[in-house]
């Protein structure tokens, strides 16, 4: 893992750092740009740079999008 700072495009974040709200992101410099991110409490988003897609895992729900358009929501699976 890396402590965040470097240049790389994929780290684990220790709390306290500057971007405290993901412990795990890859494809970005930046994690709330990565398409691949996982934020402290456990919500995983993954995205498509070509078409904008993404998927979100929160907590018992999980959403897919179509840009910025929810297209399916499985929620309360639990």
């Amino acid at each position: 893992c890396s402590d965040g700072v470097s240049t790389t495009e994929a780290a684990c974040i220790a709390a306290g750092a500057v971007w405290d709200d993901y412990r795990i992101y890859a494809g970005h410099a930046t994690p709330a740009s990565a398409p691949f991110r996982v934020k402290q409490d456990g919500t995983v988003i993954i995205e498509s740079a070509a078409s904008g897609s993404r998927l979100v895992l929160e907590d018992d729900t999980i959403k897919v999008y179509n840009g910025t358009v929810l297209r399916v929501v499985l929620g309360r699976i639990s």
